[in-house]
């Protein structure tokens, strides 16, 4: 009995792979960005959206920051850290704007043919 379930299992296999190597695939490569769109427009919206994201935490820091120096009851190296956080928020905050000019001066020079 066991060997005839077996073999039935086998059998009833066989007519499903020869359906599957016989079946035909239409596959379209759809680019999800649109028509027309590439890697430097992919490059630009990655860029974009990271920017917003980055813009958004840079508040949030300097509070943290502003936190670490009210909650340092009177010790210089907890206010000193708190200092720290908020000048480095503003540093990144300035990088990530200037990085945005830059990227924005060198498309205008690269689209001008200069």
């Amino acid at each position: 009995m066991k060997k005839f379930k077996k073999i039935f299992a086998h059998l009833a296999l066989i007519p499903m792979s020869l359906a599957a190597s016989t079946t035909e695939v239409n596959l379209q490569d759809v680019n999800p960005l649109g028509a027309g769109v590439g890697l430097p427009e992919l490059i630009k919206k990655i860029f974009d959206g990271l920017s917003v994201l980055l813009i958004a935490i840079v508040p949030i820091m300097i509070i943290i920051g502003a936190f670490q120096m009210m909650f340092s009851a009177g010790d210089p190296v907890k206010f000193a850290k708190g200092q720290k956080t908020i000048v480095y928020a503003v540093i990144g905050l300035a990088v990530l704007l200037l990085s945005q000019g830059i990227v924005a001066i060198v498309e205008r020079i690269l689209l001008s043919g200069v």
